[in-house]
């Protein structure tokens, strides 16, 4: 027979095998539940995420759509606005509230297969004429070291539980065959003991990941936004995670130790690099870099604006002179109107160049974070497994960075198109309000690559360590008693 020919069979006999013993059955139907309850809960996230989304856009349209409405009645007599600021010409009110955008991060195609961090930032960013720190904090800052734990989703399932199916059909690949004296009369029919590993791992590895596969297939296909592409890279993502355990188990039954030695040897493995890992990285990278006081942040912003509120009539005129706002108090709004926008807007601005590097310096100590996390996800391939599962789905806080330093470009553009018609007390008119700034998030290109690069060093190299002991192990086996 071939060598094909003869690892086909004993793939067949595995499977009779496995048949007989009904663990086949058991580790499916645990496999069908946890995967039932992960799909679920990432397709509810991920429909709830949307919803939010839709009716921010909802109301973002209407409220416009009213201002604009307001405004064509006031041009034709038929509305007077009661104040400056129900008044839909004016720039101030009008770009600080009653017409700020929504900046949102579309969720990618395969969001749904990891919440990540998702339930920590908000989908999208209300932009307006206001400071910075108006929208710079919605995400969550008191909570990186949430960063390793998550909701049941699919990536939870595949980084956490797979690897448990896996050692619960692994543990025993050849130990078993060996202490029941089956393993020693295979190998005298001159069968290469490669060829058997090979066919008893593959058909254990089958068995968690076709399942595994073919259900997230369909429930993708059925999805608005189905990208196959994306969902190859996952599925073969997938199968080098769990091959990386199979290999582990593989490499232990040839060290000649018994099933229980094995058993223990592997869930060991399992909470070391799972759990204890994951653990001692979160509590050392909190105690190496503390996160800084939110609380303490915002108070010190409220202090800048108060602080600026109350110097705002000792350099009111240069600021005046500055912007050539001398014959602006003849314009769309009264002189008390006018002259209570142009000092808020003045301590918007000022207020926005100390908050800026007050923002900065508490950012910077996030990033260091976070980059310590990056740098310590390669102590543990599930770590590595996690973040770049996060980062197919597009929930890993880079995204989100990358989100927020364009909303922050954004903002700045938004600011500079109602600030000069504030400060020269100039009307909107209708036209004005189609060329307000749009948002539209770009994707990172770098972060796909990155993803890629940290997946084969974190994952695959380990494997091929493995792999590598693994052909050692079986040039010795044939030499050992």
């Amino acid at each position: 027979m071939t060598r094909k020919a003869v690892t086909s069979e004993l793939a067949r006999s595995e499977l009779r095998l496995l048949r007989s013993e009904g663990t086949g059955r058991w580790i499916a139907l645990i496999m069908l539940i946890a995967l039932t309850m992960a799909i679920a809960n990432g397709l509810a996230w991920h429909k709830r995420q949307g919803e939010i989304v839709r009716v921010a856009q909802t109301e973002e349209a209407s409220r416009i759509a009213l201002q604009l409405t307001n405004l064509e009645k006031m041009a034709q007599g038929e509305y007077s606005p009661s104040s400056a600021f129900t008044n839909p010409a004016n720039a101030y009110w009008i770009g600080h509230r009653h017409a700020a955008r929504y900046a949102f991060l579309p969720p990618k195609a395969l969001g749904w297969f990891a919440i990540g961090h998702s339930d920590l930032q908000p989908p999208y960013i209300k932009v307006s004429g206001e400071t910075k720190e108006s929208f710079a904090l919605n995400d969550e800052i008191e909570n990186p070291a949430s960063l390793l734990t998550g909701r049941f989703d699919l990536s939870f399932f595949v980084v956490f539980i797979a690897p448990l199916l896996v050692i619960a059909l692994t543990y025993n690949i050849l130990a078993l065959e060996r202490e029941q004296g089956r393993l020693s009369m295979l190998l005298a029919t001159s069968v290469p003991l490669g060829q058997v590993v090979l066919a008893k791992a593959g058909v254990r590895l089958a068995l968690v990941l076709l399942p595994m596969v073919v259900v997230t297939g369909a429930v993708l296909s059925m999805q608005p936004q189905a990208s196959f592409g994306e969902f190859v890279v996952w599925s073969t993502a997938t199968m080098a995670y769990l091959g990386f355990w199979v290999l582990l188990a593989c490499a232990l039954n040839l060290m000649r130790t018994s099933s229980s030695m094995n058993a223990v040897a592997l869930v060991g493995a399992w909470l070391v690099l799972a759990v204890i890992i994951p653990s001692a990285v979160s509590t050392s990278i909190h105690a190496m870099y503390p996160v800084p006081s939110r609380a303490q942040m915002i108070n010190q912003v409220r202090a800048i604006q108060t602080e600026l509120s109350d110097s705002y009539s000792a350099q009111s005129a240069s600021f005046s002179i500055e912007h050539g706002m001398d014959s602006a108090e003849q314009g769309v709004l009264s002189k008390r109107d006018y002259l209570i926008a142009r000092k808020r807007l003045w301590v918007q601005e000022q207020a926005g160049l100390r908050i800026e590097a007050l923002m900065q310096s508490y950012q910077d100590q996030i990033d260091r974070r976070q980059n310590q996390v990056a740098d310590w996800q390669f102590a543990s391939p599930v770590l590595v497994a996690y973040e770049g599962f996060n980062r197919l789905a597009g929930t890993h806080p880079s995204r989100y960075r990358e989100f927020i330093a364009q909303v922050d470009d954004f903002h700045r553009q938004w600011r500079g198109f109602f600030a000069p018609k504030v400060l020269n007390n100039i009307a909107l008119q209708a036209q004005d309000y189609d060329q307000f700034p749009h948002f539209s998030f770009q994707e990172p290109t770098r972060d796909a690559l990155a993803q890629v690069s940290i997946f084969l060093i974190g994952v695959l190299a380990p494997g091929l360590v493995l792999f590598g002991l693994i052909r050692l192990q079986i040039r010795r086996f044939y030499l050992q008693p």
